[in-house]
């Protein structure tokens, strides 16, 4: 019998133009969205695009995904269903606005 509990814990990595950058600890299931992660660790910077938000994945084959999820619409509009679930080492990148506000 072990001495400590087997606990399996997940991250992903919160990047660029958040207020609160960093590893998070996520529990898997419906609540582990990009958009809930983001506003749970203080929501984005003035100067972010939450329009153009980046999702980094690693398959467990090695093959590299790369998604682009409009946030600001998930949030603005309340579409839920089009956010997306998070998995355990999933980088997400809050991009900083381009010239022109964009």
């Amino acid at each position: 019998m072990p001495l400590a509990s087997s606990v399996v814990r997940e991250q992903v990595y919160l990047l660029g133009e958040v207020n609160h950058p960093g590893a998070v600890a996520i529990r898997s299931g419906p609540h582990a969205t990009v958009a809930r992660v983001i506003l749970e660790q203080g929501g984005t910077t003035q100067y972010a695009n939450p329009g153009r938000v980046q999702i980094q994945r690693t398959a467990p084959d090695g093959t590299k995904r790369s998604m682009v999820v409009d946030v600001a619409r998930i949030l603005k509009l309340g579409a839920f269903e089009e956010d997306v679930p998070l998995q355990d080492g999933d980088v997400v990148i809050v991009p900083e606005k381009g010239l022109l506000g964009l």
